[in-house]
C-alpha cells in the first residue's frame, strides 16, 4: 500500500482536513542566489514552533514505523521536485540518521519553517574547480545530503588513486545531516575521513551574546578491524535541530547551552532560537574549534558566512589513504589496538562500561535495521505526509533516543 502524500509545492503552510502537514514555510524566495539563507535564519527565529507541530491531536512521542514505508514516502516527496535519483540519495542519508538514533539529523531536516525540500534549485550540481587531488563542487542549491554524497564519491576516488584528497562544497542552503554517514562511507573504504561543515549564524562566540557562527560540526572516521571509529560533534553546545526537536516536543533544553536575546542563559528552545547557542562547553576552546571549522568550510570553499546575505552551508571533506605512511592492514590493526586498550581500561566508580566513539551508533543501527522499524518524531512524519495508517504505524515508541 502506498503512503498518501501531499506535495509542499508551491503553497505555503497548511494542514489538510485529515491533519496532514502540507508545508509551513515562509515564502520561498524566487531568486535562488543571494538572499536565501539570510531569510532562512530570520524565518527560523521569527516563527513560533507551534506553527510546524502536528495539529490533529497526536502526542509528541516518537512513533515506531516501517523503515521501508517511510523511505518510500520521503523519496516520493522529494522526487516531485528533484527527480528520483536525487531523492533516493537524499532519503538514504536522512533515514540513516534516524536509524542510527540521531533524531536531530534525520527526517527532522524536512520540518521547520524552511525545510530542506523548500530550498530552490539554481542549477545542476557541477564541478567548478578540480586538480588531481581536489574538487570544488557547486551544489546549485540542491539538497545538501545529495551534494555531500557526490563529494564523498569524489573524495574516495581521488584519495584511493592519489593517497590524499579534499573536496569542498558551496552554493548549498540546507543541512547535510549526520556527518557520520559520509565519514563512515570513507572509513569503510579503508581511508581516514575528516569532514567540516559551516552553517548559518546561530552560535555566539565565547564571551559574546551575538550569534555570528554556525553550529559547525566536525567529524573524524578511522578504519579498524571491526566497525569504523566515528566521532561526529557540533562545535556548539547543542545542535540547531536539537532546538527544533525540543520545541516540537514542547521540552526544555539543558541548562547552560543557549542564550536569550538579552544574553542570559535560557532553557526555552524558542528563546534560544531568538538568541543563540553557546560554543561547546561554553569555553574558548569550543569557540576556537567552531571558528576553525567556519574557516575551513566557509572562506576556504568560497561559502560566505554570518552577516553576509549570501550566507551558505559550506562543507569540506578530506580523505587520507594510510598506505602513504604505513600498510593499510597495519593501520587497521593499530587503530583496533588503541580501541581495545581503552575498552579494557579500568572504569571510573559508577561506570560499568567504557565506550568509544561510534560504538553506540552502530549498535543502534544494527538493532533498528534488524527490526525493520524506526522511531520517528510526529513532526517529521507530518512533513512527509505520513498518515495515521495501521499498515505503517507500529506503535508509539517505547524507548527515547
Amino acid at each position: 500500500m502506498s503512503v498518501p502524500l501531499r506535495s509542499p509545492w508551491p503553497g505555503h503552510g497548511s494542514v489538510d482536513g485529515e491533519g496532514v502537514y502540507v508545508s509551513a514555510t515562509a515564502e520561498r524566495l524566487t531568486d535562488p542566489g543571494a538572499v536565501l539563507h539570510a531569510q532562512h535564519v530570520l524565518d527560523l527565529r521569527a516563527t513560533k514552533p507551534s506553527s510546524w507541530q502536528r495539529r490533529d491531536g497526536w502526542d509528541n512521542r516518537p512513533m515506531n514505523v516501517s523503515i521501508d514505508a517511510v523511505r518510500q514516502a520521503v523519496v516520493d516527496l522529494l522526487a516531485t521536485k528533484y527527480g528520483r535519483a536525487v531523492a533516493e540519495r537524499t532519503a538514504e542519508v536522512l533515514i540513516w540518521g534516524d536509524c542510527a538514533g540521531i533524531a536531530s539529523q534525520g527526517l527532522l531536516k524536512l520540518t521547520g519553517p524552511t525545510p530542506l525540500q523548500d530550498v530552490p534549485v539554481s542549477g545542476p550540481v557541477r564541478v567548478e574547480r578540480e586538480t588531481q587531488s581536489s574538487q570544488l563542487i557547486d551544489a546549485g542549491g540542491h539538497p545538501a545530503p545529495y551534494a555531500a554524497q557526490v563529494a564523498t564519491d569524489a573524495v574516495i576516488e581521488k584519495a584511493t588513486a592519489h593517497g590524499l584528497a579534499c573536496v569542498g562544497i558551496h552554493n548549498c542552503f540546507s543541512s547535510n545531516g549526520a556527518q557520520a554517514f559520509y565519514i563512515d562511507r570513507i572509513a569503510q573504504q579503508g581511508l581516514v575521513g575528516i569532514m567540516c561543515s559551516s552553517s548559518p549564524r546561530s552560535v555566539a562566540p565565547f564571551g559574546s551574546m551575538e550569534a555570528l557562527l554556525g553550529t559547525n560540526p566536525v567529524a573524524f572516521g578511522f578504519p579498524s578491524l571491526g566497525d569504523p571509529i566515528l566521532f561526529d560533534m557540533a562545535t556548539s553546545a547543542m545542535t540547531w535541530y536539537g532546538l527544533v526537536l525540543a520545541a516540537a516536543r514542547g521540552e526544555t533544553i539543558p541548562d547552560g547551552v543557549a542564550l536569550d536575546t538579552d544574553g542570559n542563559i535560557t532553557t526555552d528552545p524558542r528563546e534560544a532560537m531568538q538568541g543563540g547557542l553557546v560554543p561547546f562547553a561554553d569555553s574558548n576552546k569550543g569557540a576556537g574549534l567552531g571558528l576553525a571549522v567556519q574557516l575551513l568550510a566557509g572562506p576556504l570553499v568560497d561559502a560566505p558566512f554570518g552577516r553576509d546575505p549570501r550566507s551558505q552551508w559550506g562543507a569540506l571533506l578530506i580523505a587520507i589513504d594510510p598506505a602513504i605512511f604505513t600498510g593499510r592492514d597495519e593501520f587497521r590493526a593499530g587503530c583496533s589496538a588503541v580501541v581495545e586498550a581503552i575498552k579494557q581500561s579500568e572504569a571510573r566508580p559508577g561506570r560499568s562500561e567504557i565506550r568509544v566513539p561510534g560504538e553506540r551508533l552502530f549498535a543502534t543501527l544494527r538493532r533498528t535495521l534488524s527490526e525493520g522499524t524506526v522511531d520517528i518524531d510526529p513532526s517529521a512524519l507530518n512533513a512527509i505526509g505520513f498518515r495515521h495508517d495501521r499498515s505503517h504505524y507500529v506503535r508509539p515508541a517505547s524507548r527515547r533516543r
